[in-house]
């Protein structure tokens, strides 16, 4: 199994950190952890609002590149 964790704060300052670990003690070697979201920083801010725009999209489109329902899983449409 998967989680993919995603958040706009930066890596070293939402929830990740905290809740990474914790899955991991968890599940052991049984779930896959993957992080989306922008990179450790020192400053919660980009700087520029252009730069902003830009890496909230690159979160958004990553999120939802994942988000594809699988035809014959359970909650899936049926196939027509």
């Amino acid at each position: 199994s998967e989680v993919v964790w995603a958040q706009e704060e930066p890596k070293n300052m939402g929830a990740w950190s905290y809740v990474a670990p914790l899955l991991r003690v968890s599940t052991g070697d049984a779930l896959i952890t993957r992080y989306i979201g922008r990179p450790e920083r020192a400053s919660p801010s980009e700087g520029y609002a252009a730069a902003h725009t830009a890496e909230q999209k690159r979160i958004v489109s990553a999120v939802l590149s994942l988000a594809q329902p699988a035809r014959g899983r359970r909650g899936a449409l049926a196939s027509p």
